[in-house]
């Protein structure tokens, strides 16, 4: 929240983003933010991870005795995770995950045209594309199936925010090109997988196999390779 500057602590980056974006509602904002340890994510950004699972509420950060600011609508918040620490279960819920590999190009490209893009236009964007692009109901009815499979033996449920999610997350996808297959492997690997790895199913020696196999019995039609390797325990 503070970087020291001359000696005296000013406010981050970070800060400023969100201070911004609640200042200027029409504008969409990006705030990334880098070395993320997710062990520690929920003492940082509480108020922001309560405000990912329930929107429609008013959430106050307090950044000192005297400044406070209502998290914004138009901002969007990138975390990058610099290992592969486990990701706690408040995390999982409140976002979706991504694995970006990057490198340096080796020329450099041609310059890009910036179109901005109004917070309004934006979200009018979104709805068009959940009104015409959509996942077949037979793929939620699978994804029921499974979450009450899992019931069964503990606790696990994916919220309705989490489905709203996921359906504009899916309806973007498809509209910008991808086929159906495409996204939902893109909604398993992104939202669902960070989900079951808080499993006490997954957690325990061969788990991440078994939540596997009652994953390809429910979607035997598609190539779930990236789901596999997505669920697959490293070290």
């Amino acid at each position: 929240m503070w970087t020291l500057d001359g000696g005296k602590y000013v406010a981050s980056g970070f800060v400023n983003a969100v201070y911004s974006a609640a200042h200027t509602p029409d504008k969409n904002a990006i705030a990334v933010v880098n070395r993320v340890r997710p062990q520690s994510v929920r003492n940082w950004f509480g108020p922001i991870l309560k405000y990912a699972l329930f929107p429609s509420e008013e959430h106050v950060w307090t950044l000192n005795e005297s400044t406070s600011v209502v998290l914004p609508h138009n901002i969007r918040y990138v975390l990058i995770v610099e290992n592969d620490e486990e990701i706690p279960p408040e995390l999982a819920a409140a976002s979706v995950q991504i694995d970006l590999l990057c490198s340096v190009p080796k020329a450099p490209g041609s310059a890009v045209e910036v179109k901005p893009v109004s917070f309004g236009t934006f979200c009018e964007l979104v709805t068009a594309a959940r009104e015409t692009h959509f996942l077949p109901e037979t793929v939620w009815k699978k994804l029921d199936t499974f979450v009450e499979t899992i019931g069964t033996s503990e606790r696990f449920a994916i919220g309705n925010k989490s489905i709203l999610q996921l359906e504009r997350f899916t309806s973007v996808l498809l509209e910008c090109g991808a086929d159906e297959s495409e996204a939902l492997i893109a909604m398993l690997t992104g939202k669902v997988v960070a989900r079951l790895k808080t499993l006490n199913l997954y957690k325990h020696d061969g788990g991440d196999k078994k939540v596997f196999d009652m994953l390809q019995k429910l979607f035997a039609e598609e190539n779930l390779t990236r789901v596999r390797k997505a669920l697959a325990k490293t070290g």
